[in-house]
């Protein structure tokens, strides 16, 4: 009885999926030196696809190439060189009859980052950041917007904003991780601006891309996100945005 829709179509947002089956993002470790899909990766989400995979969501893409990111290498979204390579993965995985979802982040101070909102010291952080500017975070939100217009030019379906895991958009959600006393911080409402303006940038111009926002109910740090505060984010970015929670 709880299969009984397992196999029936879903609506999600403008985009009809064949069944309930989602494969999760998750990291495959497998990355290119130039920041493209490598084939082994292409072939592994071709594979869930051929599966019977409903809906794919990407592992993490960059959506700049240095600012509030590591060093490590990992797949990239900031430039429209990388198009072609999303655009062959997107065409595999239709090819079965499956939709797939681009999963849009930065790192911000973790995996060897030095950016962050703030200069403080956290669990959170191997380094002490260096706090990111109010000019640096304006032109993250337009990386952000952009790499939702490169997503839709290469055929994605929809785009997942990250803002999970005490990721760059989570540390700017988070009490503990945001002491901005600019436009990006200082109140509930400030600290939610960031995420906000980057799904209502997307959402703007590509009404017909289906977005959703992914975080983390509670953030394991201090002062940080806990269930209580992630019912009010949720219903925040409900309200600001239309994405909704299931």
């Amino acid at each position: 009885m709880g299969c009984k829709l397992l196999f029936t179509p879903v609506k999600l947002g403008n985009v009809e999926v064949k069944n309930r089956v989602v494969l999760a993002p998750m990291g495959t470790s497998l990355y290119s030196p130039d920041d493209t899909w490598p084939r082994r990766t292409i072939r592994y989400f071709e594979e869930r696809a051929a599966g019977g995979v409903g809906l794919i969501l990407t592992s993490f893409t960059r959506v700049h190439d240095k600012l509030a990111t590591g060093p490590a290498s990992i797949i990239g979204i900031y430039d429209d060189h990388l198009i072609p390579s999303h655009a062959e993965l997107v065409e595999k995985v239709h090819n079965h009859g499956s939709k797939i979802f681009l999963q849009i982040a930065l790192f911000g101070c973790k995996f060897g980052g030095t950016e962050a909102p703030s200069s403080i010291y956290s669990l959170n952080y191997n380094v002490k950041p260096r706090a990111l500017t109010t000019d640096e975070l304006d032109y993250l939100v337009d990386c952000f917007i952009k790499a939702g217009t490169r997503a839709h030019k290469a055929g994605y379906d929809g785009v997942e904003v990250h803002g999970g895991y005490s990721y760059l958009i989570g540390q700017m959600i988070s009490p503990a991780l945001n002491k901005r006393d600019d436009k990006y911080g200082g109140s509930f409402e400030k600290r939610m601006k960031f995420p906000v303006d980057i799904i209502k940038g997307i959402l703007n111009n590509h009404p017909e891309l289906t977005v959703g926002f992914k975080f983390s109910a509670y953030e394991w740090l201090p002062g940080g996100v806990d269930i209580e505060l992630a019912r009010e984010i949720a219903k925040y970015v409900t309200s600001e945005t239309g994405v909704s929670f299931g």
